[in-house]
């Protein structure tokens, strides 16, 4: 079967298409994963973020709650150490 040159000519540019649009979609997939990898890195590094915040606040929280358990102890201490010396006890 012989082809005419027009044929052939349009033949040959269709053959060049299918290479192309592969390189095309590799490319293009390469980037999607890069974007997509750049997208993770980004929402990592936020999230940590937030997350040393978040235990940053509840540290000071413990700090405050220990503060006033040490302080409250002290009261009752001093309170009870007032009380002892004005009630002295007898024994025997």
């Amino acid at each position: 079967m012989r082809m005419t040159l027009r044929r052939r000519e349009a033949y040959l540019g269709r053959a060049a298409i299918r290479p192309q649009a592969l390189r095309r979609g590799a490319v293009q997939r390469r980037a999607f994963l890069a974007a997509c990898a750049a997208v993770v890195r980004l929402q990592a590094a936020v999230r940590g973020a937030l997350v040393r915040r978040q235990v940053a606040a509840m540290r000071a929280a413990a700090v405050v709650v220990q503060a006033r358990f040490r302080g409250y102890r002290a009261r009752k201490a001093i309170k009870q150490q007032q009380v002892s010396s004005t009630y002295p006890t007898h024994s025997g």
